[in-house]
């Protein structure tokens, strides 16, 4: 009998532990989601979240070294979920004010979801590099998304604008403004709005005259 008819191939294993490592990952930030809403972020331990995802505390250690780096991952995870979201809509089938009030529509009904407290603590978690949000070595940021929908609409900006610093200057704007919300310190009461004044600040001066 063939050998790939009685041993496990090596790389559908790797698949399997890479997709398994996701799934794992994916619970402990739902459950710890759950918790925060609940009980709040310090009240909340990691052996609370460890139990609520159905894994041993080594297996929360195995993927996060403590709740702060948890909370980035919250970062990474909302990151995606919206340029998932983003992603069903074709770029070249929409306008630029169409592609950024997507934009600014579900990243607002995603952060609307989680109590003002703990956007205020998944955004500061992050704060140190105010350009980017999200796994940079995945590819889900903030940053990269806008920076996608800003490369598709070339030819709706100026010429001389690059469109890798214009998205993480608007990123940086944009998380600003979700922190300056999630205080209660924003002009806007509405995400969503915050999120379109910031945008219309950036694009004003990098629109195709």
């Amino acid at each position: 009998m063939a050998e790939s008819e009685t041993q496990p191939n090596p790389y559908r294993r790797s698949l399997l532990r890479q997709e398994r490592s996701r799934q794992t990952r994916d619970a402990l930030v739902h459950a710890a989601l759950q918790l925060w809403r609940e009980r709040g972020f310090d009240e909340t331990t990691i052996d609370d979240i460890s139990a609520a995802a159905g894994v041993a505390r080594s297996t929360y250690y195995f993927h996060f070294a403590d709740k702060q780096s948890l909370l980035q991952q919250v970062a990474s995870t909302s990151a995606e979920t919206i340029g998932n979201a983003i992603s069903r809509t074709p770029l070249d089938s929409i306008s630029l004010d169409d592609a950024v009030e997507l934009f600014a529509t579900e990243l607002a009904r995603y952060v609307e979801r989680l109590p003002p407290d703990l956007v205020a603590r998944v955004t500061r978690s992050v704060l140190g590099g105010i350009g980017y949000l999200g796994d940079e070595a995945g590819g889900h940021s903030f940053t990269g998304q806008l920076q996608a929908i800003f490369a598709a609409k070339r030819d709706d900006l100026a010429p001389g604008a690059d469109t890798v610093e214009l998205g993480a200057v608007a990123s940086g704007m944009v998380i600003e403004g979700i922190l300056r919300w999630s205080l209660g310190t924003a002009k806007e009461a509405v995400l969503a709005d915050v999120i379109r004044a910031r945008m219309r600040l950036v694009l004003d001066g990098a629109r195709r005259r």
